[in-house]
């Protein structure tokens, strides 16, 4: 049965994991991921009363940003992370794909089953730090930056987000 999502209800809590494809690549396990929806505005102050009051906010820029931390070391992540693809199994041509657009779906899951999904159908994968091996205390993981471009050709040109 699904699950109301309308507020207040204790059970629209949840604990959850990822999966998350580019282009129909499943990266594997996301040990961290955050969505950071971005707005810059610009705001206009008329001083017709002698006090600077707002009256008037224009958008300038919006933007999607996914950052997902990875630590499956696979020849399809490490793809994604240095910017080039697959020439041959096994073999990465680094950084000769450095503006490839993919379609990206997230999926939000819980023990019971799927949340939401939010696909998109072109978003824009680099690095967002570098790869870090450490010490051999903790697992090596990587982070990439995933971009939504927005696409003029859909009903969603930012993509969306679907309960299930």
């Amino acid at each position: 049965m699904p699950q109301s999502f309308t507020p207040p209800n204790v059970n629209n809590y949840q604990v959850g994991g990822f999966i998350v494809s580019l282009g129909g690549v499943d990266l594997g396990d996301i040990q961290e991921i955050s969505m950071n929806p971005q707005v810059d505005i610009l705001e206009h102050y008329g001083r017709r009363s002698g006090t600077r009051i707002l009256d008037k906010i224009a958008r300038t820029r919006s933007a999607l940003r996914f950052t997902l931390t990875l630590d499956e070391h696979a020849a399809a992540t490490y793809s994604k992370f240095f910017m080039g693809h697959l020439a041959q199994p096994g073999v990465i041509s680094v950084m000769t794909d450095p503006l490839s657009l993919y379609t990206l779906s997230v999926q939000y899951l819980n023990e019971a089953g799927l949340i939401w999904t939010y696909s998109h159908t072109q978003a824009q994968v680099r690095p967002s730090a570098a790869m870090a091996f450490g010490n051999g205390t903790a697992w090596a993981q990587f982070q990439v930056e995933v971009d939504p471009i927005y696409d003029t050709t859909q009903s969603f040109p930012l993509g969306s987000i679907t309960f299930s």
